[in-house]
């Protein structure tokens, strides 16, 4: 076991921008980063715009090249998981049954999508957006006249609904509250983005509760809660993301929202020497910040991609040793 080493669960950006800032600023001793994904680590947003358009492969969202992490001293685990965390003992284990041990953890193991919890949901047809397999397979549907229905007003909805649209497709989104993004922006910017949407030619419905989803060998109805029937050729969702903190709480890490951290995105974990630190950072977090609708503090997640890189590097500062504070 190593006792210099950093461990970053997650090889997402937050992950990545955490690495390549260590080495950046002198880390010198050893870091190992565990991915479950069995690919070079790469940026997620470009998924759901220049790669759905076409205008950028998979490949070339890569973070860095392979080579980039060997020459830099990366250990990188792909494909793998953190199945255990014991913060007294300052280990993980590996789903091979490998244990590692680090001086510092940096947790940023980010969110899954929340699935379409209604009948028909896992016919073919039915894509959720997470990865680039799911991208390849949501681009080749984007064909010119394919009437492509959208679940979700969010980033990811009116991302593809925009890039649908542009294809030559017909689009209508549906949205089950009264407006998007109702928990990311004012309302002023939240309508100026609809009324975008809506004049390059995006239908969109609010109040639209989906209820089941019909079709023989994939996808072709949505049917909404008030009986409304909408014929489609593909349907694409994205109703939210889950942090993911089983493995956290399993270590008795405190979980709200996220990883609970405090402004040093320092986890609950106990800790036998003021060196020796667990910290989250990405959507897996949670921490209290002021919130702009009610002017209050509350627990919440950094979700947009900048939130989670400025976090890396405040982790990247705070496990190095320069106690800077968090600023997401």
């Amino acid at each position: 076991m190593s006792s210099d080493r950093i461990i970053v669960m997650g090889a997402g950006h937050s992950g990545c921008k955490a690495v390549q800032a260590l080495r950046k600023h002198g880390w010198t001793g050893g870091i190992t980063m565990v991915g479950k994904e069995g690919r070079v680590p790469y940026d997620r947003p470009p998924l759901s715009k220049a790669v759905l358009l076409g205008k950028k492969s998979h490949d070339a969202c890569a973070f860095f090249p392979m080579d980039w992490y060997e020459q830099n001293g990366i250990d990188l685990q792909l494909g793998r998981t953190v199945q255990r965390i014991d913060p007294s003992a300052r280990t993980v284990t590996l789903d091979g049954g490998e244990t590692l041990g680090y001086q510092k953890l940096l947790i940023a193991t980010g969110a899954d999508l929340i699935a379409l919890p209604i009948p028909g949901a896992d016919l073919p047809g039915v894509e959720g957006l997470r990865t680039p397999e799911q991208a390849a397979r949501i681009a080749a549907s984007l064909q010119a006249g394919n009437r492509v229905v959208v679940i979700g007003a969010g980033f990811i909805g009116l991302e593809v609904a925009a890039a649908a649209v542009e294809k030559g497709c017909q689009v209508e989104l549906l949205e089950a509250a009264p407006h998007a993004l109702g928990r990311s922006l004012p309302a002023p910017v939240s309508d100026a983005l609809i009324a975008f949407h809506r004049q390059k030619g995006v239908q969109i419905r609010f109040g639209a509760r989906v209820a089941a989803i019909e079709g023989q060998a994939r996808a072709e109805t949505v049917v909404l809660a008030d009986g409304t029937r909408i014929a489609c050729d593909v349907i694409v969702y994205g109703i939210g993301v889950r942090p993911n903190t089983a493995v956290a709480e399993a270590a008795a890490l405190t979980v709200d929202n996220g990883i609970v951290v405090d402004a040093q995105l320092q986890t609950s974990a106990p800790t036998s020497t003021p060196a020796a630190t667990s910290r989250a950072i990405s959507a897996t977090c949670s921490t209290s910040r002021c919130a702009w609708k009610a002017g209050r503090a509350r627990k919440s997640r950094p979700m947009p991609w900048r939130a989670a890189w400025s976090g890396s590097r405040c982790a990247m500062a705070t496990c190095h040793g320069s106690g800077r504070t968090s600023s997401t």
